[in-house]
This record gives structure tokens, C-alpha cells and sequence, in this order.
């Protein structure tokens, strides 16, 4: 062959071969970034809640150590939603590069590219990994705080009021 015309198909594997290690890199370094929060943030939210606790003592003070309870519980779920999230990106990562799982002897990984679907579908799923590591912290604020319409929290604390408003009237007839 001569010229280009020994390319051929090749050609697509540069420009997706330099895509996918731009957006393998962008998702290691938010993966790095959402483990370091997990470890930085527990600690600074423990550090705080020792100086956080004389504030109970005075009723105008008492919504500093409030307030620093639930960035504590925001903390810990923001730490399980965050494992929970690498855990599938790798998982997935794993089954798409055909690593065996549990072995200590991985060797160099090459992605077959057969055309532009196999590229498209590895960097969908690469900017997916990407933008559910990004919005971790918006998943745990969404669960501490109960933005799915209350949840079973809202309903459980609605229950316990109706049936102390219903204690109180059988106390009151009585």
C-alpha cells in the first residue's frame, strides 16, 4: 500500500485514542478530588464539632452546633454516596476494559475501536462517570435534606404528630 491509503480505518484511532486519555485524565482528577473531600471533609466537620458543643448551653447559640450536626450527617452520606459512586465508574471501567476484577497482575489494557459507535459510547460513558462523581455532593444535599418530596422522614414525623395531637384530645375528653 502506499500513502494514506495504508491508514485506512487506523485513522480513527488517534484522535479517539488522545479523546478518551484527555477524558480518562478529567475523570481521575475528579475521582481524586471527591476522595480527598470524603477524607478532608469528615475531618474538618469532626475538628468543628468539639468547639460547637459549649453552644448547646445558650438557646440564642444552640443553631451553631445545629447547624454543624447536619453538615456532620451531610458529611457521612456525602462519604457513602461517594464510595458508592467510584465503585460503579470503576466497576464499569472494568467490564468495559475487560479487567478481571481481584487480580494483582494487570497487564497493558488496549481498547478495540471498530468505528465511531464504540468511541461515542466510551466517552458517553466516561462524561456520565464524570458528571455523577461532579454532582456527589448534590445527591448527599438532596438526601440530608430531604429534597424528594419529604420522604419516609417527613411522613414518619407527620405520624408522630397526628398521633400525639390524637393522645392529647383522648387526654383532654377524659
Amino acid at each position: 500500500c502506499s500513502g494514506l491509503s495504508c491508514l485506512g480505518a487506523d485513522i480513527l484511532s488517534w484522535p479517539a485514542a488522545l479523546v478518551a486519555y484527555a477524558i480518562v485524565i478529567i475523570l481521575g482528577i475528579i475521582a481524586t478530588l471527591v476522595e480527598l473531600w470524603t477524607l478532608w471533609g469528615f475531618q474538618i466537620a469532626y475538628a468543628i464539632g468539639w468547639f460547637t458543643i459549649p453552644f448547646l448551653l445558650f438557646e440564642r447559640l444552640s443553631f451553631l452546633f445545629d447547624g454543624w450536626l447536619k453538615f456532620f450527617f451531610g458529611m457521612l452520606v456525602y462519604i457513602m454516596v461517594a464510595n458508592v459512586n467510584l465503585g460503579v465508574v470503576l466497576l464499569g471501567l472494568e467490564i468495559m476494559f475487560g479487567v478481571a476484577h481481584g487480580t494483582n497482575e494487570i497487564a497493558a489494557q488496549t481498547v478495540t475501536v471498530d468505528g465511531f459507535f464504540d468511541i461515542m459510547g466510551m466517552i458517553v460513558f466516561l462524561v456520565v462517570g464524570i458528571a455523577s462523581l461532579y454532582s456527589t455532593g448534590k445527591f448527599a444535599s438532596a438526601i440530608v435534606h430531604s429534597a424528594a418530596g419529604g420522604g419516609i422522614g417527613e411522613m414518619v414525623q407527620k405520624a408522630a404528630q397526628a398521633t400525639a395531637m390524637a393522645a392529647g384530645a383522648v387526654v383532654a375528653a377524659l
